[in-house]
């Protein structure tokens, strides 16, 4: 009985800090792309989705669907642990790397963006010296 109320009281801890790297995701995505109200709006509903899904998940499957008050103790105890200790650390790496991907996939849009006027330029020219031809 002990063992499973502290497997449960651990998956629940778990959980707590699990929300927390999303939440850091979320916000290391809204600091570097910048984003209109609205889709931070639904960008909050998406967040706010996949914790209670993830909630309801440890709930039916570690639980058999039972509910414990110290079950939100554990989740308050993971989320306060994870913003004392990592949360830092987590939020900055995360940020790099949306950062990174994000001019990563710029640099790949202007390429392609620099590719599609040559061929523009080549097939416009190809175009000219077959009309001079037929002339």
């Amino acid at each position: 009985m002990i063992y499973y109320q502290f497997t449960s009281f651990i998956a629940y801890t778990i959980l707590g800090i699990i929300s927390c790297i999303v939440f850091d995701l979320f916000r290391s995505i809204r600091k570097n792309i910048k984003t209109p109200n609205h889709i931070t709006y639904v960008e909050d509903l998406i967040f706010w989705l996949i914790i209670s899904l993830l909630l309801l998940y440890v709930i039916k499957f570690q639980n058999n669907g039972e509910f414990r008050i110290y079950y939100i103790f554990a989740l308050l105890l993971g989320t306060i642990f994870y913003y004392l200790t990592i949360s830092k650390y987590i939020f900055t790496l995360l940020a790099k790397t949306i950062k990174y991907l994000k001019t990563s996939v710029l640099k790949i849009t202007k390429s392609f963006k620099i590719i599609k006027k040559a061929f523009n330029l080549i097939i416009k020219n190809d175009k000219n010296s077959k009309n001079k031809k037929d002339l």
